[in-house]
């Protein structure tokens, strides 16, 4: 194609150049005539060729979304999916403590509450919470058994340990699971929420048992400098429960506010408990909002 244009310009000047020779030098009109059609048409067929290349090059260039888009599937698919042969062992990189219910409604209800609290509001943004549910666990036991609903949980909490931008993470009900991020933006958040989520939908399910399919409802929220801890953690276990509503495997913002946020804080005014000489509200009761 280039060739073509290179050769296609060379010909037009020289017709052209041929034209003005014989102008100057008193040649017939058709003559001249003859060497300026010959030029034009050279010089039209040149635009032509060269269009024609930068519209083939232009096809051959994906756009930058496409690249995007590609890379994103590529990673999550090859970073997030273990191989077969390790589906087996990858249970084994949740310890005990990881699956200890009692210990992370504990921290949840008391210890993150504490730790925010005791940080100054200037230095109370971007923190983010995951709540994480897996979808028809019940039916995987009464289907699979429970001790394949319990290599479920043990393999969820290992996909969740492994998330690098988590800070903190346990389990804290029968089949739900937090994700602590200390410094995440909604950006970020959205990112480790999807992430997680194509982690365990394509995990080979299938060398745990035959047709196994597991996937996550998540919930999460940004903490707002002004707001209780305790509203944070309501507002991702929100939801979470909004994305279980819609059928799972999705992600959901909770709500930006609580309804009866100042019915609650009313209500823990009143019922104020004195421990080590100190005043605090009456904790955050998960089982409240779930099992």
């Amino acid at each position: 194609m280039k060739a073509l244009e290179i050769a296609g310009s060379v010909a037009s000047i020289s017709s052209l150049v041929i034209a003005l020779y014989f102008q100057w030098q008193g040649e017939t009109r058709s003559q001249r005539n003859i060497a300026i059609a010959t030029g034009i048409s050279f010089l039209f067929i040149t635009l032509i060729v060269y269009l024609q290349r930068r519209k083939a090059s232009k096809s051959m260039v994906p756009s930058a979304t496409n690249i995007l888009t590609v890379m994103s599937d590529e990673e999550s698919e090859s970073e997030t999916k273990p191989k077969p042969n390790e589906a087996i062992q990858f249970s084994n990189i949740a310890t005990s403590d990881d699956l200890n219910k009692e210990k992370g409604t504990k921290f949840l209800e008391r210890e993150l509450p504490a730790r925010i609290n005791k940080l100054p509001k200037a230095k109370r943004s971007l923190k983010s919470i995951v709540m994480i549910d897996i979808d028809q666990l019940t039916l995987i036991n009464k289907r699979y058994g429970s001790e394949v609903g319990d290599e479920v949980i043990r393999i969820v909490a290992s996909i969740i340990k492994q998330r690098e931008a988590i800070t903190h993470c346990g389990r804290c009900g029968d089949d739900t699971f937090y994700a602590v991020l200390m410094k995440a933006e909604v950006e970020k958040t959205l990112k480790a929420c999807e992430k997680l989520r194509r982690s365990i939908q394509h995990f080979p399910w299938e060398r745990i048992a035959p047709n196994l399919r597991v996937t996550c409802s998540f919930g999460y929220a940004i903490l707002d400098p002004h707001e209780p801890p305790s509203d944070w953690i309501l507002r991702a276990i929100h939801g979470m429960l909004d994305a279980k509503k819609s059928g799972g495997n999705v992600a959901v913002s909770g709500p930006k506010f609580l309804g009866y946020q100042q019915k609650i804080k009313e209500w823990n005014a009143r019922r104020i408990l004195k421990i080590t000489e100190k005043f605090y509200p009456e904790r955050l009761k998960l089982r409240d909002h779930f099992s």
